[in-house]
């Protein structure tokens, strides 16, 4: 065999491969043997390979990271350890295996020329022995007999980084050819320091990679922004949890911010058509389910601090809303929502009237107080001390500031107590005359709201239920405008008001009207 063709052969694959790969993955060198011509020597290979489980770079496939123990311990063993024997993930990446590869100096003419892998590592290490010992340089010698006098590098190591036979190989040396029934899992690695603890040390830094790599991967994607609908690198996109999809994150801050200055919560949520529809079907359940913590840092990440802390007001008030057992601590220093106790009942056990029912304790300042007449708990047996408040604060006011009644009463409740009362009283009169001449009420929940501008076409944000503002009646939601285009209607041709009318024509003229960017949006109460 003529040795300077295999070196040449050798030095042809090399190059190739350095171009596929680049030269942060694959490097080579070329080591002269002592004592010869310049032409004796062999060619050593560097390699570090990261290893891609899924075809789309995206999708994770099971992941089994089991314990294997050292020579020092038995299987026996395992039980005594601490924390889980094997763990399952789903992973789409693994951190590079690093080879170092010596080619013979016959490579690849000479059948007996096999090239030798000199070192297997991982940084973190979660090869089997028996896949770095047995598996591997098998897979080596498998390769290289089937490429019969040619190169088998990039056969080698393409099963490398797709996670083949050696990656997915169990501690048995199965490997992918194995069934999911036999394996349990599409790829197996292996905690091997012989504690539980590296159980867990070693999925949290496989996960770490993970989001490592699918941090670089979308960065330097171009997504369609599904609001402004441009292609927008990743860097400046955010990726919705749960449905994937993305959006610039200029578009989503302005959508944000708007829904929840509104008061609008519900829209704090994906933006995306798909998920709007699915949030407005009828099938959709109208509860409010609080948000992750991983939602909740993204809000604070795209609205800021002062906005999120709003959002969570608003969630508070939301989940109150959606859920009767709640109420609202009635110091005006926190105004939390107070959950109902849990009630302890045996199975079968008749419901009977218990007196700590109206029992709360505010979870946020410690509070507690009676839920029928928001005073400080007064205990189970003691009746609520003011249950005609109404009635005797009416008597209050109706009384002139020198008669007798109104200071025996305020002897009995305290002045400031009475003067405090009777001024929340007034205030109160004139929030519901407010109410009445400015808002109108839904007709699905009841939920007031108050138009800032736009037209009279309403939707609750609450029940999402149509109605015509000006009269307050049920509008169809397929077909909202019949109503004002019916001559028979009492708004008929009043989809918009005469005001709203000279705003538009105002503003056509070339005049500017400040309508603070709310036109179309209603407040909700």
């Amino acid at each position: 065999m003529d040795l300077s063709a295999c070196i040449e052969a050798q030095k042809e694959e090399l190059e190739a491969l350095a171009a596929i790969y680049g030269d942060d993955v694959f490097s080579y060198t070329f080591e002269h043997q002592e004592g010869s011509d310049g032409a004796a020597g062999r060619f050593l290979v560097t390699v570090s390979m990261a290893v891609e489980l899924s075809p789309d770079g995206t999708t994770g496939i099971p992941v089994n990271i089991s314990l294997e123990p050292s020579s020092s311990n038995k299987l026996s063993d395992r039980s005594d350890r601490s924390g889980p024997q094997s763990l399952g993930l789903k992973l789409a990446h693994l951190p590079p295996v690093q080879l170092s590869i010596s080619l013979p100096s016959l490579y690849p003419q000479d059948q007996n020329s096999i090239p030798i892998i000199l070192e297997i590592n991982t940084s973190p290490s979660y090869l089997t022995k028996n896949q770095v010992t047995v598996v591997i340089p098998e897979l080596m010698k498998d390769v290289f007999g089937r490429s019969d006098g040619g190169a088998c590098l990039y056969e080698f190591l393409e099963i490398i980084r797709t996670g083949g036979g050696s990656i997915g190989s169990s501690s048995s040396g199965k490997g992918l050819g194995g069934s999911m029934e036999e394996t349990g899992a599409a790829v197996w690695c292996s905690a091997s320091d012989g504690h539980g603890e590296g159980v867990l040390d070693l999925a949290r830094k496989l996960q770490e990679w993970e989001s490592t790599v699918l941090g670089k991967d979308f960065d330097g994607t171009t997504f369609p922004c599904g609001i402004c609908l441009e292609g927008k690198k990743g860097r400046v996109c955010v990726e919705i949890e749960g449905c994937k999809h993305v959006f610039c994150r200029l578009c989503l801050e302005r959508c944000w911010k708007l829904a929840i200055t509104e008061g609008d919560i519900m829209s704090v949520a994906c933006p995306s058509f798909q998920c709007i529809k699915l949030r407005t079907s009828s099938s959709f359940t109208s509860s409010y389910v609080s948000p992750s913590s991983a939602f909740l840092a993204l809000v604070e990440q795209i609205v800021g601090a002062d906005l999120l802390a709003r959002f969570n007001r608003l969630a508070d008030k939301k989940r109150i809303d959606s859920d009767p057992t709640y109420t609202v601590c009635p110091l005006p220093s926190c105004q939390a929502p107070v959950p109902a106790p849990e009630i302890t009942k045996k199975p079968g056990e008749a419901k009977n009237e218990d007196r700590w029912e109206k029992y709360r304790q505010c979870p946020k300042c410690g509070f507690p107080f009676c839920l029928f007449c928001k005073l400080t708990w007064h205990g189970p047996h003691t009746p609520c001390p003011l249950p005609t408040l109404p009635a005797f604060i009416q008597t209050y006011l109706s009384l002139d500031p020198t008669d007798p009644g109104r200071r025996l009463l305020e002897a009995r409740y305290g002045k400031k107590n009475m003067e405090r009362m009777a001024a929340q009283a007034v205030e109160d009169e004139e929030n519901r005359k407010w109410l009445e001449g400015k808002t109108m009420e839904c007709p699905g929940c009841g939920v007031r709201t108050e138009k800032s501008h736009g037209c009279n076409h309403m939707s609750c944000v609450r029940c999402q239920a149509h109605f015509c503002f000006r009269c307050g009646k049920s509008l169809s939601v397929l077909h909202p405008y019949k109503h004002y285009n019916n001559p028979e209607s009492p708004c008929f041709e009043k989809l918009f008001d005469q005001n709203e009318i000279d705003a538009f024509n105002r503003e056509a003229a070339g005049g500017w009207v400040d309508d603070g960017g709310l036109a179309g949006f209603g407040h909700l109460f």
